[in-house]
């Protein structure tokens, strides 16, 4: 009989998961559902209430401004799931306004 292998050091699960390692913590699920959903509320409403107003200046707040929050979460381990949700706002954050930019177009060509 062979011996079983030894546990993988960390060095090697770290090449395995260079950026983003699976969580550890209990929780980390749900503060990326979180990092998600305060994501999609600031897009909903800055799309919703700005949406006249709009310029390169609000939409380099709206998304460096989510970029950056992400980047500063991803740095510390205990708020990388939160960082990872804000991430995939961006994402949501662009669907918010193409729907709202399709629905504004309603009489056009009528």
């Amino acid at each position: 009989m062979t011996d079983p292998s030894p546990p993988p050091t960390a060095t090697e699960r770290g090449r395995r998961f260079f950026l983003f390692p699976p969580p550890d913590e209990p929780g980390a699920r749900m503060k990326m559902i979180v990092g998600l959903l305060a994501g999609m509320a600031i897009s909903g409403l800055v799309w919703g209430v700005l949406f006249d107003r709009v310029n390169g200046w609000v939409l380099l707040a709206l998304i460096g401004g989510k970029v950056v929050t992400a980047i500063l979460c991803l740095t510390a381990p205990r708020s990388r799931p939160l960082g990872q949700g804000l991430l995939a706002s961006i994402a949501v954050g662009c669907w918010i306004f193409l729907i709202k930019l399709c629905g504004s177009m309603g009489g056009v060509g009528g």
